[in-house]
């Protein structure tokens, strides 16, 4: 049984240790202005009101608040706010997402540039592609290198805006400014009428096979690795007083978990162990009716079937499908659901414990 344990956590932890090198600043969404300096080799997060990033970071610099100055050097830049204004050294690719987004004269961009708001304003130059969305996007007096595909109401441009490659723009937008002898080519589309109903039900249908094949194989992969899960999970009864033990735990799990970690995200003790927490917290909510669905499938073939032999595959396929189309049901499918998923966690916080427990 301890080797259950083992290879249950191994798997979840190796699910996100590939993002382990990860450094965060104090989160301080309460905070007036949040600044950050220095030099660090590893992944970082600010966020607040103002925030400031003079910081240099060969890494991903994330930014998140209401009015954002970004003037560091990083190698990744990733903002979301209500205005942004960008004078940074980004060595390769940036994203940014906001209400008045302005990239300065003095900006460099090492790469690709995609970026969306209500009004956008580039005067830097952008070394390869850019995909630009809003309301109006101005590009003032600059070079692109590759291609400027843009959706917008209105794009403003100058007599000195060059783009190497293709303008693409939609054909409802007002564009001003075009010199079309600093444009290597132009491509205008028109957005097609789509019937949303048929878009609905189509997309409705390729998020069940989705979910369907993705559950089967995860689970298929999951049993295969881990044998001793598989038998622990053969054993496990669906009987009432369990099933009603086992669901308050999971509820237990499932609203203390992240109340733990957002109370350790603003008291300003976020570490890289409270996100390799949260991650394994959602891989096992995920993972929760997976297994609920199995053992359900079990019983199927035990009971209704009189299948005596381990037949996990066909088990989980019976299971799986099962349940799925079971939490389509409407309202008393969601209700299903939950139930299912809390069953489900404190199913898993039990077979943890259990194995802990034997060592």
């Amino acid at each position: 049984m301890k080797k259950v344990s083992i290879k249950l956590l191994g798997v979840l932890l190796f699910m996100f240790l590939f993002i382990s090198n990860v450094n965060a600043t104090s989160l301080g969404l309460f905070d007036e202005t949040v600044n950050q300096e220095g030099e660090y080799n590893s992944v970082r997060f600010i966020g607040g009101n103002n925030v400031n990033n003079k910081a240099i970071i060969d890494g991903i610099s994330f930014g998140f608040g209401n009015n954002i100055t970004a003037s560091g050097e990083v190698e990744y830049g990733v903002y979301a706010g209500n205005v942004i204004n960008i004078n940074e050294n980004v060595k390769k690719d940036l994203f940014a997402a906001g209400n008045n987004i302005t990239v300065v004269d003095g900006a460099v961009l090492g790469r690709d540039v995609f970026i969306a708001g209500n009004n956008v304003t580039l005067y830097a130059n952008v070394t390869r592609d850019l995909r630009a969305g809003g309301s109006v996007v101005s590009i003032k007096g600059i070079t692109i290198g590759g291609d400027a595909i843009i959706d917008a109401d209105k794009i403003v441009l100058d007599e000195n805006t060059a783009i190497t490659g293709k303008l693409s723009y939609p054909v409802s937008a007002t564009v001003e400014g075009l010199n079309k002898d600093n444009v290597g080519s132009i491509e205008t589309w028109e957005a097609a009428d789509v019937d949303m109903e048929e878009a609905t039900r189509s997309f409705n249908a390729y998020m069940f096979i989705t979910w369907l094949v993705a559950a089967i194989v995860t689970m298929l992969i999951l049993l295969s690795v881990c044998p001793g899960l598989r038998e622990k999970l053969n054993k496990t009864k669906l009987e009432g007083g369990e099933i009603f033990k086992t669901a308050m735990i999971g509820l237990g799990v499932l609203v203390c978990v992240p109340f733990i970690s957002i109370f350790t995200i603003f008291t300003g003790l976020l570490t890289p162990i409270t996100l390799i927490v949260l991650a394994i917290y959602c891989i096992c909510i995920y993972l929760a009716k997976l297994f609920v669905a199995y053992v359900i499938g079990t019983v199927i073939m035990k009971q209704g079937f009189k299948v005596k032999k381990d037949r996990y595959v066909l088990s989980i396929l019976i299971g799986v499908t099962l349940v799925r189309l079971l939490c389509l049901i409407p309202v008393l499918g969601g209700l299903l659901s939950f139930i299912l998923l809390i069953y489900g966690l404190g199913l898993i916080y039990v077979l943890i414990k259990t194995n802990i427990n034997k060592k």
